[in-house]
């Protein structure tokens, strides 16, 4: 990965922004780009956190209405081989650029350990499942596939390095798909026979909260139900739950 932007979207302006920030400082090279974006309003609070750092940082206004639409708006930016969202909050290690180059030759997305951080709580790991040999068949260590998503849905892509042709080309995300767009994407990437790995490395800090969305059990399980139906088609076809508008 001879260069990287760093995309961090913003829904709401929230507390972090300048630990992620450093973190990104931390591992970022001359080659690389940051991109912080949002809708307008919401860009024009953070300018004078973003005069602190001496990072390359673009600004890129988007109207996406969640997380999945503005990444989508920001990768169109990208000029960069490759690409990594992280929110904000959340941290990158400083070996986790090392670790994902030298595990992850040759992958359209690299995926890290992400340590969850829980207040008043024992801090828990995502991903690593895919290192499970209990769960997985042993020449299919580290690899997320379609039989393992099948069978596991909770996949966390803090942190990610995805190649950014690889993920225009496959449609980018589906925001119609709210919470659960990024297992839809990982579906959609598998089916099509893109290499994704994790690495059996910390990359992300991530302190854990649970989805804000509004959703109902119901409706989480229609989700969970039509990402399994819609991975075939390339676009977004804006299924709606019953009841939504």
């Amino acid at each position: 990965m001879d260069n990287v932007t760093f995309i961090l979207p913003l829904v709401n302006v929230e507390s972090g922004l300048e630990n992620t920030l450093k973190s990104i400082s931390a591992i970022a090279t001359e080659n690389d780009s940051v991109i912080v974006a949002g809708k307008e309003t919401v860009l024009s609070e953070i300018d004078g956190t973003l005069s602190g750092f001496s990072l390359d940082i673009q600004k890129v206004v988007s109207n996406g209405e969640n997380v999945y639409s503005i990444v989508n708006d920001a990768v169109m930016e990208c000029t960069t081989e490759y690409f990594s969202v992280i929110e904000c909050g959340e941290t990158y290690t400083e070996k986790w650029r090392k670790n994902a180059e030298l595990y992850g030759k040759n992958c359209s997305v690299i995926i890290p350990l992400v340590r969850n951080i829980v207040e008043n709580e024992q801090p828990f790991l995502s991903n690593e499942m895919a290192w499970n040999v209990a769960f997985v068949e042993e020449n299919e260590i580290g690899a997320i596939t379609l039989d393992f998503l099948e069978k596991y849905i909770d996949v966390s892509l803090s942190g990610a390095f995805f190649n950014t042709e690889d993920f225009i080309s496959a449609g980018k995300f589906k925001p119609s798909m709210k919470i659960v767009s990024w297992y839809e994407f990982l579906l959609r990437f598998a089916y099509k026979k893109k290499k994704i790995y994790v690495v059996p490395k910390i990359g992300v800090y991530r302190p854990y909260k649970k989805e804000e969305e509004n959703l109902s059990k119901d409706e989480v399980e229609w989700l969970i139900t039509t990402a399994r139906q819609e991975y075939f088609f390339t676009e977004d076809r804006n299924k709606k739950f019953d009841g939504e508008k």
